[in-house]
């Protein structure tokens, strides 16, 4: 079967390199690791970017800065040739907000476009775009920055997946969220039977990690893999001593965890992270509000209810 090789669309400031971010972890999560991503787009803004916002956005900016340029005939050519000489099963190439000529030249070795869009007006012209390139549309996608949750909405009779998702910061993880999932599997499935056999058998080996990042005063914990409980709490505490390492524990005010999370491994996070924070409250999704566990904090109280 030959390559398949995303386009991923849209007008600036819509969240494309985060969606990209996401859609990288989201194929993991899966147990699909033969995707490739790259940048076509002279912003500054590599794949290197979400992840380095995450844990130094000052570092990230000025990266960022130092980088940005603007189209040339050099870097259209150079990533165009990219686009037509990758070779692997699944691409996904995030380019630049305007339907231009460069980007004409750049996706016209692509196959398919997913549109991400903060503006509803905006579709019509990246319909246009994907029928100059001969892109077939598989997703279109309305960015909802404000809104509060993810919208999937039926098939159409074209196989084109639509909806809406909600919330796309630089330097959060959105792989878990509906649409992100849901557009994965949707593009997962534009590859052949064999490979679709392959990733099946790889998910089944797929290495188990839990996965916690930490926004502010949130830390966001999340399984990844298949488990039991003995090797999730050997993988929790992995991972909050590569926090302590990079100098991701640090604060000592009140501190908020979220998450699916079995109690098994709840139990160690808060012991380590209440050697560093005066209190800590777990996110509880029937109450939809985080309660107080620990405390040592005199304007919290154990039990209580905060936002």
């Amino acid at each position: 079967m030959s390559p398949i090789k995303i386009v991923l669309g849209g007008p600036p400031h819509s969240g494309k390199s985060v969606l990209q971010e996401g859609l990288k972890n989201a194929f993991l999560s899966l147990g699909y690791k033969s995707s490739f991503f790259f940048t076509g787009a002279p912003d500054g803004e590599g794949c290197w970017y979400q992840i380095t916002v995450r844990y130094h956005p000052e570092l990230a900016h000025k990266l960022k800065t130092e980088n940005k340029q603007k189209f040339s005939t050099e870097f259209t050519e150079l990533i165009a040739s990219h686009v037509n000489q990758c070779q692997l099963p699944l691409t996904i190439i995030d380019i630049g907000g305007l339907p231009s000529e460069e980007n004409e030249k750049i996706c016209r070795g692509a196959t398919h476009i997913i549109i991400l869009s903060g503006d509803p007006q905006k579709f019509d012209e990246w319909r246009e775009f994907a029928n100059k390139t001969k892109l077939i549309i598989i997703a279109e996608i309305l960015s909802e920055y404000h809104g509060k949750q993810d919208e999937i909405k039926p098939l159409t009779s074209n196989n084109i997946l639509r909806g809406s998702i909600h919330h796309l910061e630089r330097g959060e993880d959105v792989s878990g969220r509906p649409m992100v999932q849901a557009l994965a599997k949707h593009s997962l499935n534009l590859l052949s039977p064999t490979t679709i056999h392959k990733i099946t058998e790889e998910r089944e080996v797929l290495d188990p990690y839990v996965e916690i990042i930490r926004k502010e005063n949130v830390f966001d914990v999340k399984f990844i893999g298949n488990a039991q409980n003995d090797k999730w709490v050997k993988e929790a505490y992995k991972r909050l001593d590569e926090m302590e390492t990079t100098g991701e524990i640090l604060g000592g005010g009140p501190i908020k965890i979220t998450g699916k999370i079995s109690m098994a491994v709840m139990v160690p996070i808060c012991h380590k992270l209440a050697q560093y924070f005066s209190a800590i409250s777990i996110f509880d999704p029937r109450l939809n509000r985080y309660v107080v566990v620990i405390s040592n904090n005199p304007g919290l109280k154990v039990g209580e209810l905060i936002e």
